[in-house]
């Protein structure tokens, strides 16, 4: 059993070593591994590609409730590598045996394979995995932004410090949503879009922001061309109603007060943090 992630050079990556995974990680893959596995096999693959905190979770939950797709989550996070190897009780973390056991487990008889990844993930997974947007022969790639760049930095920064980045999840800290936070996230949510625009435009096929897609009313995401764009290109029919699942959103009048706060700061409007 490990602790730790190798990458393809047999180097410890550091932000796996003596990891603790979440409850709720475990609980899903324990979950997984309960299930049978699927017996359609996998026929096509979706990438929904997105920078941190631009609804992505939330696009995956619409898609999700479905039921005409694979399940699209996180699949690409190293922190689900880890677990995935620690509830398994393997000795050595091996990614294609680690896409192939999702697959089996996550497909629900559709063919359709659904991994969500932010860039950073992508990027990080080329340097240590080789594995790149062209490894899976996906049919579509999926890229997801948001446009209120400061409003995205505020949930970033707070996600972050927290460690809480569902809203079904416990915060473990306090948020630090100082202006040096803010400005550090805002440094890397553009960092991660301009990286998608500059070197991964030739790849994707769709491009949505969050604002076109948020809209939630009486616990029902609302219907969006995006859901029945994809849907259909996969072979599924388009719903009135999409639901959000278990999510709620996360942001509040704190984000919107550090978000005036910030933008007060940057304009010169306001010269103090808490001006």
């Amino acid at each position: 059993m490990i602790d730790k992630l190798l990458n393809k050079r047999g180097e410890v990556i550091p932000s796996t070593e003596n990891f603790e995974p979440k409850q709720t990680h475990v609980d899903m893959f324990k979950s997984l591994a309960s299930q049978p596995d699927d017996t359609r096999g996998l026929e096509q693959a979706l990438l929904i590609l997105s920078t941190p905190r631009c609804g992505s979770t939330l696009f995956c939950e619409a898609l999700n409730n479905s039921h005409q797709l694979g399940v699209a989550d996180e699949w690409l996070n190293y922190e689900y590598f880890v677990t995935w190897t620690l509830v398994l009780d393997l000795d050595h973390f091996d990614l294609q045996e680690y896409i192939n056991w999702v697959a089996r487990k996550t497909l629900r008889n559709t063919g359709v394979l659904v991994l969500h990844g932010h860039v950073g993930q992508v990027v990080a997974m080329g340097n240590d995995f080789d594995f790149g947007l062209q490894s899976l022969d996906f049919k579509r790639i999926v890229y997801l932004s948001r446009r209120d760049k400061i409003a995205q930095a505020v949930s970033l920064a707070k996600a972050a410090s927290t460690n809480q980045f569902r809203s079904y999840e416990d915060a473990t800290n306090i948020a630090d949503l100082s202006l040096p936070a803010i400005a550090d996230a805002l440094k890397n949510v553009a960092g991660f879009d301009m990286f998608a625009r500059t070197h991964l435009r030739q790849h994707i096929d769709f491009e949505w922001a969050y604002e076109d897609f948020k809209h939630i009313g009486n616990g029902i995401v609302l219907p969006h061309k995006c859901y029945e764009i994809i849907l259909k290109e996969f072979g599924g029919l388009p719903q009135l109603t999409y639901s959000p699942g278990a999510l709620k959103k996360q942001g509040d009048d704190t984000n919107e007060r550090a978000a005036s706060r910030f933008l007060k700061y940057i304009t010169g409007e306001s010269p103090y943090e808490n001006g």
